[in-house]
């Protein structure tokens, strides 16, 4: 079942003529959010405009309707003429449920076809930041390429940073930014971000964007450490092995110089199967299927710097990941995909353990 979240962005007071769009398609739950456009005061100053007050509709489509509110709207509110808006249609993952599915697609009629492709031209990137500092991330999306967002007004509702107040609890408030932005563009503009208005920043912004699955493979934080020569490092999970955990902490303490630990370490967004009660069991079949590599660099260790703690993958890497639904649930949403980037990710984790033999040789003459 292909689904899709249908958001058109236009000027406020076009939003009702677009909601009623998304009503005459039939659709069943239909939202207009206000926010603000973000163009700087010198670029309103330079074409002699105001700012303008925005309205974000949004609404679960499937393809047919998709299709059907695209015409609409190029015909009825030529949204396909620069100054009259932006629609734009991001594929969906999943959905919380089977009754709001029902509910979302009316029975599952209006939603029709396959698994959405992931090959865009486009993406939207989402920000998410403390209020009032939306300027700052803008900048630094425009540093990397960017050429605009839309600004909405939201609530924080987690947990960390809210108070009681008389038994009410206050959130705090939030800026959320949208930008659209060219896929080659996207991972710049990201970084700009995190890197000039991240959480570190006053804007504490947190970007995410719409896609299935992380082409890319992590950076090693270990072996950039390492390459520097003097700082000890060693990497751990204690429920894989207490003795070596113990052993780094106690080297890094009497290390001196700078000392990096790091571990392994599940939590709750890991979705391991049997909760977090098992989060010393995971930690255990991560090392042994070469998911997490066990070492301890130590430039103070004579002719033995580097210790490989690791035995050999013995296997089931598959199986680790099914165990966990940060991953299962890609091999639901887009199987082929995930048989694609699951046989990637256990090639790497294979081709990391040789390097790390490798190190031995060159570290121990």
């Amino acid at each position: 079942m292909e689904l899709y979240y249908l958001m058109s962005i236009t000027d406020r007071d076009r939003a009702e003529d677009m909601a009623a769009l998304y009503r005459d398609a039939g659709l069943n739950l239909v939202t207009t959010m206000l926010g603000r456009g973000t163009a700087t005061p010198q670029q309103l100053a330079l074409y002699g405009l105001s700012r303008t007050e925005k309205a974000v509709t949004g609404a679960v489509v499937g393809t047919d309707s998709m299709k059907q509110l695209f015409r609409a709207a190029k015909r009825k509110l030529f949204i396909d003429i620069p100054g009259n808006g932006l629609m734009l249609a991001v594929p969906l993952k999943s959905v919380s449920s089977g009754r709001t599915l029902a509910y979302l697609t009316d029975g599952g009629k209006s939603a029709t076809g396959g698994v959405p492709t992931m090959n865009f031209d486009y993406e939207l990137i989402v920000v998410i930041l403390n209020e009032g500092h939306s300027d700052m991330v803008m900048d630094a999306a425009r540093s990397a390429g960017a050429g605009g967002g839309t600004v909405l007004h939201a609530k924080g509702t987690g947990a960390i940073g809210t108070e009681k107040f008389f038994g009410v609890t206050l959130a705090n408030e939030k800026d959320v930014i949208y930008i659209v932005a060219s896929g080659k563009e996207k991972a710049a503009i990201m970084n700009a971000i995190n890197k000039d208005a991240g959480p570190s920043t006053a804007a504490g912004a947190i970007a995410k964007f719409a896609a299935g699955g992380k082409d890319t493979k992590k950076k090693d934080l270990g072996m950039m450490a390492m390459s520097y020569g003097y700082v000890y490092v060693a990497q751990v999970a204690m429920g894989a092995n207490p003795a070596q955990t113990i052993k780094a902490i106690t080297e890094a303490e009497a290390y001196h110089g700078p000392s990096l630990i790091i571990g392994y370490s599940p939590c709750e967004m890991h979705s391991i199967k049997g909760g977090m009660m098992n989060c010393q069991k995971e930690m255990k079949k991560a090392v042994d299927c070469g998911y997490w590599n066990l070492f301890r660099y130590n430039p103070d260790g004579g002719d033995k710097k580097f210790t490989l703690d690791s035995k050999a993958p013995a296997g089931g890497y598959q199986e680790f990941l099914m165990n966990e639904a940060r991953y299962s649930r890609l091999t639901r949403e887009f199987p082929e995909r995930a048989d694609v980037l699951f046989k990637r990710n256990e090639d790497e984790a294979k081709a990391r353990y040789e390097h790390l033999l490798k190190l031995i040789d060159m570290y121990d003459k």
